[in-house]
């Protein structure tokens, strides 16, 4: 029998939950293809570095994981293996202004945010093909054509089409009702639903010191900001990670949702002065950094999920496209689970296990 032809578009969180609980699933009866549009895997679990053989490095989107006793309860079995594999531990330092339950524990990444989904992707044994902008599905009797352009730096974008059985779809919903092909008619009945789906936007602005020496008499490790027209996050976040400031020292600034809304579609680089002279007002003794990285998070994080937050929609049963993410469930790395979680269920009743 041949193995099920299965693609899972974004290799983000979702994205590579699901392509490592497929593999578990399924084993060697699924032939699984990962695409994401980026460069690298982690979608808003993104981490960057200095340089290519740096060990400094900080997180541009997520900062830290925050689980609920129910919710670290129910995913258990992921919180243990990621706590045993290093790739999680315990927040020891404190994050000024935090608002928080008395019953959510809080975790980082000790090598990166970026680390939860490459260990996940690493687990399911298949390696994703980057630069993939997915524009179309099409059907064609019982199989389904995904059709991509790969961006390549320099070079003229391949189009790619690929035959599948499923194809899971873990995008941003309004990057997903802009898809083209036969996918469109199939999403027609949801698109009112699918549109009412909102996010937040944020910029974000990193900044890394070879030397940290003036910065580490810094009396905080992370903070909110409070009545600050630009800012509204702030960690050093190399000591947040516990790494030895040695080896440098990275800082991330997270703008206010409303200041990113408004200046949305700015000049980065206007941002990026803008984000700086605010962050001055709140460290005033700030040195220049020896690099900076600014980026745009237009879908930062889910405001309102799909009606019910059902963890992911059906929307065609034959051939089978599914839609999930965090869109569909919550916005946070356990809405992630939940959404990987629930596509395992539904693949299981349309193509069980024997």
């Amino acid at each position: 029998m041949k193995p099920i032809r299965c693609v899972v578009v974004g290799a983000g969180a979702t994205g590579s939950l699901l392509a490592c609980f497929l593999k578990r699933k399924y084993g060697n009866k699924l032939s699984l293809q990962i695409w994401d549009k980026g460069r690298g895997a982690g979608g808003r679990m993104s981490t960057s570095r200095y340089s290519g053989d740096s060990c400094l490095s900080l997180d541009l989107g997520a900062q830290y994981i925050s689980a609920t006793n129910e919710y670290k309860t129910k995913h258990s079995s992921i919180y243990d293996e990621l706590l045993e594999n290093g790739i999680l531990s315990p927040l020891t330092t404190s994050v000024e202004g935090m608002r928080t339950l008395e019953d959510t524990c809080h975790f980082i990444t000790p090598g990166g945010v970026s680390t939860i989904p490459k260990y996940f992707l690493n687990q399911s044994g298949c390696s994703p093909s980057f630069n993939m902008n997915l524009n179309a599905v099409n059907i064609k009797e019982n199989s389904l054509t995904a059709c991509a352009e790969k961006k390549e730096d320099g070079a003229q974008n391949d189009k790619i089409q690929l035959d599948a059985d499923i194809i899971v779809i873990t995008m941003p919903i309004p990057q997903l009702l802009n898809l083209k092909g036969d996918i469109s008619s199939c999403l027609d009945p949801l698109r009112q639903k699918l549109g009412d789906v909102s996010y937040s936007s944020r910029y974000a602005l990193g900044l890394f010191y070879e030397n940290s020496t003036e910065l580490d008499r810094v009396d905080w490790v992370s903070r909110y900001v409070q009545d600050n027209p630009c800012l509204r996050f702030i960690s050093f976040d190399s000591k947040k990670r516990e790494k030895d400031s040695e080896g440098g020292l990275s800082l991330i600034a997270h703008a206010s949702v409303p200041f990113s809304i408004k200046h949305l579609e700015e000049n980065m680089k206007d941002i990026e002065k803008v984000m700086l002279d605010y962050l001055h007002k709140e460290i005033p003794n700030l040195p220049k950094a020896d690099k900076t990285k600014v980026i745009r998070w237009r879908y930062s994080q889910v405001s309102k999920p799909f009606e019910g937050a059902p963890g992911h929609v059906v929307i065609s049963k034959s051939p089978l496209i599914i839609c999930a993410g965090d869109g569909f469930s919550h916005s946070n790395f356990d809405g992630c689970v939940d959404s990987a979680f629930s596509v395992i269920d539904t693949l299981k009743m349309h193509f069980p296990i024997n």
